[in-house]
């Protein structure tokens, strides 16, 4: 595959100019006619972004917007910069990240935490990619660890090492709104910066500390750790159908819930809006009659005629 140009502006994908990038689309726009259609109709309607999304799903190409080399040199600060706390994990501090850092613990006295957002570099002289974490969340921190250099007060922990850890920990003794994101650019992460972290070990002592013994844990292809929590007795689900007559989509679908649904509890309840065919309100009864399901009669101001 041919390398695309990382030396200026945004890029999508291979170069434009590329043959081999505009041999393959075509074969692979031949080849699905309809997903094609999708994405000539919605470049003719003029939604150019979904047109875009829709080629780059078809042709398989990498849809994430990089930035350029260019964009690593961007001015950093020393470590001696930082005052009434430290970083825990790796990754470099934009110039003006630690004064920032220090207005928001001064701004809430409550916040024991910070991490922000930052440009990461997979490989010396390739792509810059954004990284944009969503809010604290500690139970999606147990399954995706998307915290970059964790700036935790000096006072918060007794001895804070690991980023993973030290976030759960305030989480546990402060509350979970203790870890605050500071929105826009903290931080960059270059090549061999970021050294492999031991996510189990952390999201167990969590799950321990906090009386979830019994939750397991798995690591998964992309770094993703799944966590299952044990259930004390199947919960019952209920299957809420609403139907006006159409005895004809009704029957087959309540027959395929009933023998293609593994779940042992399940009850299925039949909202009936003013059915009037015979046939139907015959069925429902029988279903009520037999235990295989309830029929509710509710009645739809929108859809009623009378």
């Amino acid at each position: 595959m041919t390398r695309p140009d990382f030396t200026g502006g945004a890029y999508l994908g291979e170069p434009r100019g590329s043959r081999r990038s505009v041999q393959a689309t075509a074969r692979d726009m031949l080849c699905q006619p309809r997903a094609a259609l999708s994405v000539l109709t919605a470049r003719l309607m003029g939604k150019r972004l979904r047109a875009r999304q829709r080629l780059a799903a078809l042709i398989g190409i990498d849809h994430r917007l990089a930035l350029p080399a260019t964009e690593m040199n961007r001015p950093c600060e020393e470590a001696s910069a930082r005052g009434s706390f430290i970083i825990l994990g790796s990754g470099t501090l934009l110039q003006g990240a630690s004064e920032r850092i220090e207005r928001a613990f001064a701004d809430d006295p409550h916040l024991q935490a910070l991490y922000g957002d930052g440009l990461v570099q997979r490989e010396a002289g390739g792509p810059v990619f954004p990284i944009l974490p969503p809010a604290f969340d500690p139970d999606l921190l147990m399954s995706v660890d998307y915290l970059g250099p964790l700036a935790v007060r000096r006072d918060a922990l007794s001895s804070p090492s690991d980023p993973l850890a030290a976030a759960f920990a305030i989480a546990e003794r402060y509350g979970p709104n203790a870890v605050g994101h500071l929105p826009g650019l903290l931080f960059l992460h270059r090549p061999g910066d970021e050294p492999s972290r031991d996510r189990l070990t952390p999201v167990r002592a969590h799950l321990d500390r906090t009386g979830r013994e019994a939750v397991m844990l798995m690591m998964e292809t992309g770094g993703i750790v799944r966590v299952t929590h044990p259930l004390p007795e199947t919960p019952l689900v209920s299957v809420i159908v609403p139907t006006r007559d159409r005895l004809d989509l009704l029957r087959p679908c309540l027959e395929a819930l009933r023998t293609r649904t593994a779940w042992p509890r399940l009850e299925i309840l039949v909202c009936d809006n003013e059915s009037r065919e015979p046939e139907t309100l015959a069925y429902l009864r029988a279903l009520a009659g037999e235990g295989r399901g309830a029929s509710c009669p509710v009645r739809d101001p929108l859809t009623s005629r009378r």
